[in-house]
C-alpha cells in the first residue's frame, strides 16, 4: 500500500459516486502525518528567508526560480553604526579626511555589500 491518496476535491468523474471508505493501519497514519511537519517546516522556513530580504513569500520563490539568491538586508544597527562613522568622518580635521572619508566608504562596501 505504498499508494499515496490524492487529497482535496475528487475528480468530476468520480463525483455524486459514493465513496470507498479506507481504513489506514497506524503505520500508515503515522506516514502520513509524518509528512506535514516536515512540509510546515519548509514553509516556515521559506518565509522566514522571504522576510530577511525583504520580500514576499511568492517573490522571493519567484527569485529563487529563475535562479536568484536573494540577498538578505543589513539590520537597522548596521546603518546607524555607518552613520556614526559618517559624523566621525566629517569632524576630522580636512588634511586627515580625504583618507578617513575613503575607509569610511570602504567599510561601508564591505558592511552593505555594495559595489
Amino acid at each position: 500500500m505504498d499508494e499515496v491518496l490524492p487529497q482535496g476535491n475528487p475528480p468530476k468523474s468520480l463525483r455524486g459516486q459514493p465513496r470507498t471508505p479506507v481504513r489506514l493501519r497506524a503505520h500508515e497514519k503515522a506516514q502520513r502525518w509524518d509528512q506535514c511537519p516536515r512540509q510546515c517546516h519548509r514553509k516556515r522556513k521559506m518565509t522566514l528567508m522571504a522576510k530577511r530580504c525583504g520580500l514576499s513569500l511568492s517573490e522571493y520563490l519567484r527569485q529563487r526560480a529563475l535562479g536568484y539568491e536573494p540577498g538578505g538586508h543589513p539590520p537597522k544597527e548596521a546603518f546607524d553604526m555607518l552613520d556614526k562613522l559618517d559624523e566621525i568622518a566629517e569632524n576630522c580635521q580636512p588634511s586627515a579626511g580625504a583618507k578617513i572619508t575613503a575607509c569610511a566608504d570602504e567599510i561601508s562596501d564591505l558592511i552593505i555589500g555594495g559595489n
